[in-house]
């Protein structure tokens, strides 16, 4: 009995998965490179930002000499205020 894949031919490969880019992916990826940690980092501690308030942080990082340091500052002020 022959292989499945001796039925077909050698070049056959799938096609590629189509990439979700999203607005909220886009901005995890900014912030994980601008502070240097990987993007699931990142997406677990802005799980409670809405969009606009991640553009907000995003304008006001680029104005900071340290944004990793503005990063942390604007996480820690949202988590108090939640409480």
């Amino acid at each position: 009995m022959k292989p499945i894949a001796d039925l077909f031919d050698a070049t056959y490969s799938k096609p590629p998965k189509k990439a979700r880019n999203t607005e909220r992916g886009d901005l995890l990826t900014y912030f994980a490179k601008e502070i240097g940690k990987p993007v699931g980092y990142v997406a677990m501690r802005l799980a409670g930002f809405k969009v606009k308030d991640m553009y907000y942080l995003k304008s006001i990082m680029e104005q900071s000499e340290i944004p990793s340091k503005t990063f942390y500052g604007a996480i820690k002020s949202h988590d108090g205020s939640a409480s």
